[in-house]
């Protein structure tokens, strides 16, 4: 029997198809797990302070912080805390993220629309 060696152009093509076909489901995938952001909501201390509508922009005092609304975007515009982590997350936007500040004791989280918060969590 003879061994066959080397790549053919049918090989490429092969691994050019399963690589599209990859690169769409986790663009998919990706797309089905983010949802639509709603609104944030702000906790300090653990106990709820605020929930802020994403659809209008606005900035907000809450304590030593500040925070923007922007585009659908949320982010801590200032902070009095020593070394500004807060600050410098940035924007976040898909329902999830979340924006923290230790000293502060304060969390920034993203919360998605209503059906996209029906668990969660889920452990077997």
């Amino acid at each position: 029997m003879e061994r066959l060696t080397g790549t053919s152009i049918y090989d490429y093509l092969l691994i050019a198809v399963v690589a599209a076909l990859a690169a769409v489901m986790a663009v998919f995938f990706f797309r089905m797990r983010s949802g639509e952001a709603e609104y944030a909501a702000v906790f300090v201390e653990g106990e709820p302070k605020k929930d802020i509508l994403l659809s209008k922009d606005a900035l907000f005092e809450l304590g030593p912080m500040l925070i923007e609304v922007r585009d659908g975007r949320i982010r801590v515009l200032s902070a009095d805390c020593p070394r500004k982590i807060c600050v410098n997350s940035g924007w976040i936007s898909s329902p999830g993220q979340s924006i923290i500040c230790i000293p502060n004791k304060s969390v920034v989280s993203i919360i998605g629309a209503e059906e996209d918060r029906q668990y969660d969590a889920v452990t077997y």
